[in-house]
């Protein structure tokens, strides 16, 4: 089986000397060289800072988010992960990747969010007919049921694909068919 190689280019650039040594010590720390460092710092920049700049995400505080959670009823949470889900995750698909398929709804969430947005964590395990997707956060239950209604919705309104999820307080677990996935315009 080939395997699909990388290219890499070589490049040199100019930085500061406070840059550099932030870079150093960061890269020391975590038990990379400084080549590998940059490399995902950029590679994180291109998949991510660049358009998350373009597109209008803020960072806060995991605190902040939490601590505002927690004055919202149930209800509350149902109604906001059912206007991530249908709203925003189509706006932000569409914008990162400029077409709404399975492969990029997959992407954008959970992928990109797990990955940068470092919200929780997720596994994604397929088999011939559909798969299973696992979300596992630290938030709570609250934040489950936020999962569990933006992927309802999102798989629904994006894919028109029947989800089935099963909630605890710290992990939402999603089941799909390939057969039910396709694009809604």
């Amino acid at each position: 089986m080939a395997k699909n190689k990388k290219t890499h280019i070589t490049r040199s650039v100019r930085l500061e000397s406070e840059v550099d040594a932030g870079i150093q010590e960061a890269a020391a720390k975590n038990g990379l060289s400084v080549n590998q460092l940059a490399s995902r710092a950029l590679k994180r920049y291109v998949e991510w800072d660049f358009l998350a700049d373009r597109f209008g995400f803020v960072e806060v505080p995991p605190e902040l988010l939490q601590k505002m959670v927690e004055y919202l009823a149930d209800e509350s949470i149902r109604e906001v992960g059912k206007w991530f889900g249908g709203t925003v995750l189509k706006e932000y698909v569409l914008f990162w990747f400029k077409e709404i398929n399975f492969k990029n709804v997959i992407k954008a969430f959970p992928e990109m969010i797990a990955k940068y947005g470092r919200m929780f964590e997720y596994e994604q395990i397929e088999n011939d007919d559909g798969g299973m997707i696992i979300i596992k956060h630290q938030w709570g239950e609250k934040w489950s049921i936020f999962y569990d209604q933006t992927v309802k919705t999102a798989f629904g309104s994006l894919l028109n694909c029947k989800v089935k999820t099963e909630t605890s307080p710290n992990q939402i677990t999603m089941s799909y068919l390939f057969a039910s996935i396709e694009v809604v315009r």
